[in-house]
Parts: C-alpha cells; sequence; structure tokens
C-alpha cells in the first residue's frame, strides 16, 4: 500500500487508521450535513479571504446566507482577536498551496505580523465544542509551519499556528494558538516518518487499520464520509 504524506493524510492517519485506509484505497466518500456545512463555510471564508486582501480592508459588500450568518459574524470578531494579538486583520495568504520534499497542502489562512512573524490559522466548524480532540489538528499545523518556514525562509521561531473553532449553526467559537518549539516540531516529523514507514511495510490488510471508535457514536464517526462502509 502507498499514501501521499499530506496534512490531511497525516490528519487522517492520526485520527482512525480505518478511515485512512478507505481513504487511500479510493472507497467512494459519502458526504453527510456536517462535511457539507464545513466546505461550503470554508469556501464562503475563502472568499472573504481574498475579499479582504483585493480591497485591503471590510469597506465592501459581501452577502451571506442566513444559513452561515453566525459564523461568519464570528469570524469576524476572530479576525479582531487576530489584530489584538498583533498581527494584521487582513489576511496575508489564503488558501494557500504549499509543497516541501514530499509534504503538500492547502493552509486555510495566514496573517502576518511585525518583523517578520506569522500566524498560521485551520478553521473547523464542529457540531459541538463538547467532543474535540485538539492534538492531531496542531499535529497538522506543525507540518504547515514547517513547509512555510522553508518554502518562505522564515525562522520556524517567528510563526505561530491557531484554530479558530465554529459551532455550526450557532455563536460558539473560540481561537487558540500556540507557538512552536523544536519538540513540538521533532514531535510531528516523527509522526511523519513513522506514517511513511507503517506504509512501505504493511501488506495493506484491513486488519492493520484499526476503527477508531466501534460504537459508531462519536463525533469522528458520525462525520466520516465512510461511515456507512464501516458500519
Amino acid at each position: 500500500m502507498t499514501g501521499e504524506v499530506s496534512k490531511s493524510s497525516l490528519g487522517t492517519f492520526l485520527q482512525c487508521k480505518r478511515k485512512f485506509y478507505y481513504s487511500v484505497l479510493g472507497y467512494e466518500q459519502e458526504e453527510n450535513e456536517y462535511m457539507k456545512y464545513g466546505t461550503e463555510f470554508h469556501e464562503l471564508i475563502e472568499d472573504y479571504n481574498n475579499m479582504l486582501i483585493k480591497n485591503q480592508g471590510d469597506g465592501f459588500s459581501f452577502k451571506v446566507s442566513s444559513k452561515y450568518q453566525s459564523n461568519f459574524e464570528s469570524y469576524k470578531l476572530a479576525l479582531n482577536e487576530i489584530e489584538k494579538m498583533g498581527y494584521n486583520k487582513i489576511p496575508y495568504a489564503a488558501e494557500l498551496p504549499i509543497v516541501f520534499d514530499s509534504l503538500f497542502g492547502y493552509i486555510d489562512v495566514v496573517f502576518e505580523g511585525k518583523d517578520n512573524h506569522f500566524l498560521i490559522i485551520d478553521l473547523k466548524t464542529i457540531p459541538t465544542f463538547s467532543e474535540w480532540d485538539e492534538s492531531k489538528y496542531y499535529q497538522e499545523l506543525y507540518i504547515y509551519a514547517y513547509m512555510f518556514s522553508n518554502t518562505h525562509k522564515i525562522p520556524i521561531t517567528n510563526i505561530e499556528v491557531g484554530i479558530i473553532r465554529f459551532e455550526q449553526n450557532g455563536t460558539k467559537w473560540d481561537l487558540n494558538k500556540v507557538d512552536i518549539n523544536d519538540a513540538l516540531l521533532e514531535l510531528t516529523l516523527n509522526l511523519v516518518n513513522n506514517m511513511d514507514n507503517f506504509l512501505k511495510t504493511t501488506n495493506g490488510s484491513i486488519e492493520q487499520f484499526p476503527k477508531v471508535d466501534d460504537n459508531k457514536n462519536s463525533y469522528i464517526c458520525q462525520g466520516c464520509p465512510y461511515f456507512k462502509i464501516c458500519k
């Protein structure tokens, strides 16, 4: 079995090996309501960010469906918080494609601060805040920081990463960020190497890719595009 080492594939591998198995073998995905909402909201924010970049401000008309209005207003509040942290609320880049060595991905949004400092943000829409394993999401972001550092020739110590979570169809949101350090970066690169080695040595048997949750009631399972196949 072979697989591509990307931010998303690493995240899937860490989240649920069975989900990774289905994705690598090309099983058909069934988009559920959680995925559809997340995809559409990401596209909306991407368009808004690009409008901000183009116009260098928010003095323009931007229509938002009532379905996403609450989350959109939350995002604008998050931009104000980012500005308070010392970063320009007008993004440096949105949906930034990035490639380094065998790694690739798309960064949701990047903000620039003073003295060549940057903040990399991942956007997450989740049905509820009660179930949340942030560790794997930060590990994905560490990969982005590593790639951004190398492709833009920026010291890794000049980069912060963060996650903005939105409660789907709700008003809850939060912004959490973390500094990159050598220990976290080493941990993440080890995970990439472990994943790569696993793919090179596995015989491809489904038994080698255990499910994350047998009861199928977790958020991870309910939001999985392979839910029916796995079930």
